[in-house]
């Protein structure tokens, strides 16, 4: 959780993911990165995320996953291929049309 002024402004949450053969094994998914509107702009979505990416070199991961829709969270989208996410093949069956896979290799 990230705090600005001591009031909760963001989140992320993480899990361990099955492997398969979209999925490499030792694998994370990072799910619902989320900063309120008035925290955005702060490089908090950067810090969660790297939060998590630190956590899962710290536990010996080999890679972490997302989905993301570009249409309506382009500058997450971006954030994410900055930080060295890159796309890849959809390794879950969520239903929601239009979104990119992204991995990250640790």
């Amino acid at each position: 959780m990230a705090l600005v002024d001591m009031t909760p402004t963001g989140f992320v949450a993480w899990r361990a993911i099955a492997s398969s053969p979209e999925v490499a094994e030792d694998a994370w998914e990072m799910k619902r990165l989320w900063v309120r509107p008035g925290g955005r702009g702060l490089g908090l979505g950067r810090a969660l995320t790297g939060a998590v990416l630190d956590r899962a070199v710290a536990a010996n991961s080999k890679a972490v996953y997302l989905d993301t829709a570009p249409a309506s969270m382009a500058n997450a989208y971006q954030m994410y291929l900055d930080m060295g996410f890159t796309p890849c093949a959809p390794y879950n069956d969520n239903p929601v049309e239009g979104l990119a896979y992204l991995v990250r290799f640790l």
